[in-house]
């Protein structure tokens, strides 16, 4: 069994985190980081890209999920469940199930 992390929104139209993320980036003056690496393009993609990954660090969940070789990611709980179930009926070749 495999440890995943993945990045999660709630969907709560309140604690959105789209919005606040996109807050985050307009109320950034990119002036200053373009003038901290000067005119290398490699230096600044990365002070970029690296800003980018912490405003999304700290804004967005991120959730620890388990996951199992023969299970593709969006297998959940309750779908697993009736996966299972159907199983179940099958091997009992029960049609009412």
């Amino acid at each position: 069994m495999d440890v995943c992390s993945y990045r999660l929104t709630t969907g709560d139209k309140e604690d959105n985190q789209e919005v606040v993320t996109r807050g985050s980036f307009e109320t950034t003056d990119w002036g200053i980081l373009r003038e901290s690496v000067g005119d290398d393009i490699n230096q600044m993609t990365d002070c970029i890209t690296d800003y980018i990954n912490f405003c999304t660090d700290t804004i967005v969940p991120v959730r620890q999920v388990r996951c199992f070789p023969n299970n593709k990611p969006w297998i959940t709980k309750d779908l697993k469940k009736l996966l299972n179930k159907k199983k179940q009926a099958f091997r009992v070749k029960d049609k009412n199930c």
